[in-house]
């Protein structure tokens, strides 16, 4: 067994922490041949390849597409999409004028 396939089932049921991986994929049985195999783990979920197999929320990792919801603020599953804001253009023409005034203003303290 690969350790992506150990880490996956590491995190299938609840997604866990770097260390927490590490922990579970040696109950698993897995030996690491790296000194620090925390680093090991990180490295490979943090770059391009656990990108592909991962996702990442909280500090946690937990498989795509997998079942284990990501907890955010204690409410589970997807969090809730922000509104896009717009700003009025009146209120751009306002933050327009008082930055040119500022810009005006440093302008003739420096003659």
């Amino acid at each position: 067994m690969t350790l992506r396939e150990r880490m996956t089932m590491a995190t299938s049921k609840q997604p866990l922490s770097v260390r927490e991986v590490v922990e579970a994929v040696i109950k698993a049985g897995h030996k690491f041949k790296s000194a620090d195999p925390i680093k090991s783990v990180g490295s490979y979920l943090y770059g391009p390849e656990g990108k592909k197999h991962f996702k990442r929320a909280n500090g946690k990792f937990s498989p795509l597409g997998g079942s284990a919801p990501v907890s955010t603020n204690g409410v589970t599953g997807k969090p809730a999409k922000a509104k896009k804001r717009t700003m009025s253009a009146e209120a751009r023409r306002k933050i327009s004028a008082a930055v040119t005034a500022r810009w005006a203003k440093q302008k003739a303290g420096k003659k």
